[in-house]
């Protein structure tokens, strides 16, 4: 399963009209109040793969799965 985790301080809306514009496939939109939620819905989304613009974070969900 696939999915957006986001941090970023905007609504769900918002974040559905940046991704229709720059042509990315739709999916779920998760957003979470700090990093350390991501990791929980990675779980969830059984996710293979993980992509963050922000190092630590990738670091931290990598270092807890």
């Amino acid at each position: 399963m696939a999915g957006y985790i986001s941090h970023r301080p905007f609504s769900t809306s918002i974040t559905e009209a940046w991704l229709k514009a720059k042509d990315l496939p739709i999916a779920p939109i998760y957003h979470v109040e700090n990093s350390l939620d991501k990791l929980p819905i990675l779980k969830y989304l059984k996710a293979d793969a993980y992509v963050d613009d922000k190092y630590e974070t990738y670091l931290l969900c990598q270092s807890n799965e």
